[in-house]
């Protein structure tokens, strides 16, 4: 556990230390970002079935919170991913990637102190709260203001579900 918990830290804090370079002059993409980092396999394995690596790389503004692979690492949730990552579930998989990315570049010093709902790329609404520590749904940002050229990234540590697709849910 305390070796995950450092992996873990260190992702983070390997993607916000590029970042923190970035923010001064941004020269990678959202996707190229996360893509480059270790830590983001299975995210990226989804937003490259999904397409959503195309527009990671093209489009934006884009806020994107990033699973790090830790939030993968309950059986019931490989499992469920493993079924999303079948060709027959495309639908699904590009409606849970979706629910990671909202449009338009939100830093946390703009989320400080706020708890707001944003209609996500999939079409359903995430909360994200700035309040305490900071929050997405039921994940916690684990590091924030990846900055890239055309977005906002966030580390947090578990995958987020659609209301329509309950089955990877944590009880």
């Amino acid at each position: 556990m305390l070796r995950r918990t450092f992996m873990a830290a260190a992702a983070a804090a390997s993607l916000m230390a590029g970042a923190a370079s970035a923010q001064e002059t941004p020269t990678m993409n959202a996707f190229d970002m996360i893509a480059a980092e270790e830590g983001f396999m299975n995210f990226v394995k989804a937003l490259q079935a999904t397409g959503y690596d195309e527009k990671l790389r093209t489009e934006g503004p884009f806020t994107v919170f990033a699973p790090n692979d830790e939030a993968f690492d309950d059986p019931d949730v490989e499992a469920a991913f493993n079924e999303l990552m079948l060709p027959a579930n495309l639908d699904k998989l590009t409606s849970l990637v979706g629910y990671h990315i909202i449009p338009g570049a939100y830093t946390l010093e703009e989320l400080r102190n706020k708890e707001v709902q944003f209609e996500t790329m999939n079409g359903e609404m995430l909360r994200v709260e700035g309040v305490d520590e900071a929050r997405v749904g039921d994940a916690a940002v684990l590091a924030a203001d990846g900055i890239a050229t055309n977005g906002v990234i966030y580390v947090i540590d578990a995958v987020q579900m659609p209301m329509s697709m309950p089955m990877m849910k944590k009880n």
